[in-house]
């Protein structure tokens, strides 16, 4: 059996409709439902991770280079993940379990930095 990633983006039939019918609507939507949330800041947000993940974040942009249809997308989740996190507990913990899950994890770490697109900071 092939691998779920060679079945959705090798260059048979469902690549096209994957990344037009699938990816393309998701990432519209993401934008779209963000838009309609309030924006999270770093003064309006009061739980102790959310600042770290506002961290993330900002990090995440120095060195993220996608084009402007994938910015607006991680911009979307980052948003919209931050709210999340920050107003509704049940979430909260859980996500908060799922980071200390990875972190006592063995998971694997493949590259230094993501890539292509990726800004590397060489100071």
């Amino acid at each position: 059996m092939a691998e779920l990633s060679h079945m959705m983006l090798s260059k048979n039939r469902l690549r096209q409709y994957i990344i037009e019918k699938a990816k393309k609507p998701l990432r519209l939507a993401l934008v779209s439902i963000a838009k309609r949330w309030p924006e999270p800041t770093r003064e309006n947000c009061s739980a102790p991770n959310t600042g770290i993940l506002f961290d993330l974040w900002d990090e995440f942009k120095k060195h993220d280079r996608s084009g402007p249809a994938r910015v607006a997308m991680f911009d979307a989740v980052f948003k919209i993940f931050i709210c999340e996190y920050e107003h509704d507990h049940h979430y909260r913990s859980r996500f908060d379990w799922a980071f200390m899950f990875l972190k006592e994890s063995d998971w694997l770490h493949r590259y230094k930095h993501p890539r292509p697109r990726w800004l590397i900071d060489r100071s």
